[in-house]
């Protein structure tokens, strides 16, 4: 049997992969996303990952084993040649905020609800000017009733 992490990470993944957004990519389910900067150079797609974060029991419900939030990030790396152009920075921001709209107006994953989204940097500044690498992690909650 599947987890729940699984489950609502794996329809996730099929919800983004099925997008029509402004950039192309395939997304993947990760537990730790790994790369280098010279992969990411040669990559003319931005690499997306949904990353489980934490997860929750609601402690006013009469049955809190069956009425969970799971926490996921949904990472995007692409590298920038052009770290210092507010433009370059823009079109990944902008890829951020589609897919929190996607997965806000794709309803349900896996019989889990979307309940949450957040987003507390719009991009990591260490990264993009150490790097020149764009990141960011939007964090999506799912509430899963049984």
């Amino acid at each position: 049997m599947a987890s729940k992490w699984e489950t609502i990470g794996d329809a996730i993944v099929t919800s983004l992969n099925a997008a029509t957004l402004s950039q192309s990519f395939t997304a993947a389910r990760k537990y730790r996303p790994y790369h280098e900067q010279k992969t990411l150079e040669s990559e003319s797609a931005p690499r997306v990952y949904v990353i489980p974060a934490s997860r929750s029991s609601d402690s006013q419900s009469r049955r809190p084993s069956h009425n969970r939030s799971y926490l996921f990030d949904i990472e995007i790396h692409k590298y920038i040649a052009s770290a210092d152009t507010v433009a370059n920075v823009d079109e990944w921001a902008t890829l951020a905020e589609e897919i929190e709209d996607h997965l806000i107006d794709a309803g349900n994953m896996a019989s889990a609800v979307w309940v949450s989204s957040e987003n507390d940097e719009p991009f990591d500044p260490d990264a993009l000017f150490t790097q020149n690498i764009f990141s960011t992690a939007l964090r999506v909650g799912y509430r899963y009733v049984k």
